[in-house]
């Protein structure tokens, strides 16, 4: 009788250390372990659990820190000025005093571009107009069509019948997720100025478009060698979702930077702010699923005409050959057919009618000479 007591008394505890167990798993009570560099390191039994801080890569959260109205008198985004401020590093009289967005710009309309480019409007208290840009992922042509890009703005000036001395100049940051500038140009920073310059002395005479390019992909440092507010910002875009504590203190003894974690943190948003933005995470893998099938599409197209090429000159080279052999068995005094026997003998990929029109067209050259 106690030994049967003692079965059910131990099942019972076991019982509830698995609903306990479970509860935890639910509710996000582990926490994972993280390793110095930025990775979040886990076993593969230990439940998932979601960061606090929302990626600002992400579509609706960008726009939900940079692209949003936060203030209606002067400054309207005190974010978006302090970004372009510290990474475009201006200075002195150059320095943005306030900021506003414009919602009355031109859109790409590539349908390749939605979902991997998110991007602001805005202009300043100078008139002077700048795009920030986050771009996700790397696609043929990107180079290019951020010169188009900036271009399309600056010329749509000239179209609302603008004087020219009135024409803004437009200034674009473009931050992406991939390094940009590979192989030969590994050495440009992660933080690069691009604008057109006359060859011999380098002077910009022509200031009417500038471009800024932030690599994400290259910016390797730790929370401890940051001094910059530029790379306050560079650090949280890339490292949000991984932030510890300890990095989150650096970085938020600068006000502007605790402000923007506040903006991200997940616990703080709204049910709706969260559907907002787990949609925007689904339409990213969906799209950038949809990018890689059509890369490798194209890859595999590019490897089937090269198979077919290859196919080509190996036929080409190997009727070359033939007819050399046929040149030289006609020389001999050879007779057609003994011809076609032999060659038909050597090769066992020629079909009797080729080789009677190969030994044909050789005669007649012959003939001709």
């Amino acid at each position: 009788m106690i030994k049967k007591k003692l079965m059910l008394l131990t099942a019972a505890v076991c019982t509830i250390v698995q609903s306990c167990s479970s509860y935890k798993n639910e509710n996000g009570m582990y926490k994972p372990s993280r390793q110095s560099g930025g990775s979040n390191t886990t076993s593969n039994n230990a439940p998932h659990v979601r960061p606090k801080y929302a990626d600002p890569t992400n579509d609706w959260c960008f726009k939900h820190i940079f692209g949003e109205v936060l203030s209606e008198e002067g400054n309207q985004n005190d974010f978006t000025r302090d970004l372009l401020n510290s990474v475009l590093e201006l200075q002195n009289d150059e320095k943005i005093v306030e900021i506003r967005l414009d919602n009355n710009y031109l859109s790409t309309g590539r349908k390749e571009d939605r979902g991997f480019i998110t991007d602001v409007h805005c202009i300043d208290n100078k008139k002077r107009k700048f795009i920030v840009e986050m771009q996700v992922k790397d696609h043929t042509g990107w180079e290019e069509r951020i010169q188009g890009y900036v271009a399309r703005d600056y010329g749509s000036q000239f179209e609302k019948g603008e004087n020219y001395e009135n024409i803004s100049p437009i200034r674009l940051l473009a931050i992406t997720k991939f390094k940009m500038f590979k192989d030969e140009n590994e050495d440009i920073p992660y933080i690069s100025h691009h604008k057109i310059t006359e060859e011999t002395t380098n002077k910009c005479v022509f200031n009417g478009m500038k471009w800024t390019i932030v690599e994400l992909a290259k910016f390797n440092k730790r929370v401890d060698e940051i001094n910059t507010q530029k790379d306050r910002w560079i650090f949280l875009l890339k490292n949000a979702k991984m932030l510890s504590e300890e990095e989150k203190k650096k970085l938020t003894d600068d006000v502007i930077i605790k402000s923007a974690c506040e903006r991200i943190d997940r616990t703080t948003w709204s049910h709706e702010d969260k559907i907002y933005y787990d949609r925007a995470e689904d339409r990213r893998k969906v799209e950038n699923g949809s990018f890689d099938k059509v890369s490798k599409e194209s890859e595999e197209r590019g490897l089937k005409r090269g198979r077919e090429e290859e196919r080509k000159e190996v036929k080409q080279r190997d009727n070359r050959r033939k007819k050399r052999r046929i040149e030289k068995e006609i020389a001999k005094g050879s007779a057609p057919d003994t011809i076609k026997k032999i060659i038909l003998s050597d090769y066992s990929d020629c079909d009797e009618t080729d080789i009677e029109n190969m030994i044909n067209e050789v005669i007649e050259q012959r003939t001709n000479q």
